[in-house]
């Protein structure tokens, strides 16, 4: 079981209920402290956990920004130091979970996009081309 729970995208996502609703086992001991702090961390280190499955870059975007959660800044360091794995789920994987991001919280997802050094290995949607140009006015 510990296998598994420590496979899980994030330790928010770790928590395991009762099937009788009545109680929630915390098996890695942050979860729960996570969900109170509204942030998110990777259960093992980002390189393994980001490397080992690519999509949860995204993820991290999407969830943060339907969450309302702060990104561990261990994350964001990773991925902006090896934005080449964020090629690897595919652009309509990418450009789908990107625009879901964005109808959540548009500012967050954005202000993550930038902290992550992603621009270049997003694909830009029709609602990410307002930000995209925004960005590119301001890095010249």
């Amino acid at each position: 079981m510990q296998r598994e729970v420590y496979s899980r995208d994030f330790n928010c996502d770790t928590l395991l209920m009762s099937l009788d609703f009545r109680k929630i086992t915390d098996v890695t001991g942050e979860g729960i402290n996570d969900i109170k702090n509204k942030r998110i961390r990777t259960c093992l280190s980002p390189d393994l956990s980001l490397r080992y499955n690519t999509k949860r870059i995204i993820r991290v975007i999407y969830l943060a920004a339907k969450l309302g959660f702060e990104v561990d800044p261990k994350i964001i360091e990773w991925v902006s130091l090896h934005p080449q794995f964020n090629l690897e789920p595919g652009p309509e994987y990418l450009s789908k979970n990107l625009n879901k991001a964005l109808a959540f919280d548009a500012d967050r997802s954005v202000h993550l996009i930038n902290k992550m050094n992603l621009w270049k290995t997003i694909p830009i949607t029709e609602a990410l081309i307002p930000y995209y140009q925004k960005y590119n006015r301001g890095s010249k």
